[in-house]
């Protein structure tokens, strides 16, 4: 239930021993997650998972396997600029978090100036999110998106066995597109 709240955007509270109850907020919950086919096997085919609707916010990857197409490579990538930009990146976001993990004030005005539009004044451990409208074409899309798959998922439909994966789907894409 808690991941689901947090795949929904709910707010996270965290309570500690020593520390008292924090609140996150505006927070959404992407996980990736490497397992071997048995235990995927075992994860979709369970009832509970998807009864509790984490199974359906999960996108599921199985992808074909490399073996036998994976020559030995000596190159140094630590040498490469992808790579060395990609550190310098992880160093600038780490220095926004020294003190503590949550989102700082700083932080936080820094992207109501580059155009962000808060919900509400600034709370402690809140992120803040840009806003992403979709274009008209791209709202037709995943509206006629939506449309075929809630229509698939009646009863009659040949995707009513899966139906509550099925309701994220477009949400899922709506997000993916949102990364990209």
């Amino acid at each position: 239930a808690a991941f689901s709240k947090a795949w929904d955007g709910s707010p996270i509270q965290k309570t500690t021993g020593g520390g008292g109850t924090s609140t996150l907020y505006n927070r959404r919950l992407t996980l990736s997650l490497m397992v071997q086919p048995a235990v995927l096997r075992g994860v979709v085919s369970n009832e509970f998972f998807f009864g509790q609707g984490l199974g359906n916010r999960v996108l599921f990857c199985d992808p074909g396997s490399t073996i036998g197409s994976r020559p030995y490579n000596n190159d140094d990538v630590t040498q490469t600029a992808t790579y060395q930009a990609y550190c310098e990146r992880v160093k600038q976001v780490s220095e926004l978090y020294h003190d503590d993990l949550d989102i700082q004030k700083a932080d936080y005005e820094s992207r109501i100036e580059a155009g962000a539009t808060p919900e509400s004044g600034w709370r402690p451990g809140e992120c803040l999110l840009h806003r992403i409208e979709l274009s008209l074409d791209a709202k037709t899309a995943y509206i006629d998106f939506y449309n075929e798959i809630e229509g698939r998922s009646k009863p009659d439909g040949n995707l009513r066995e899966h139906s509550g994966y099925a309701a994220k789907i477009a949400e899922q894409a709506v997000r993916i597109a949102g990364v990209f």
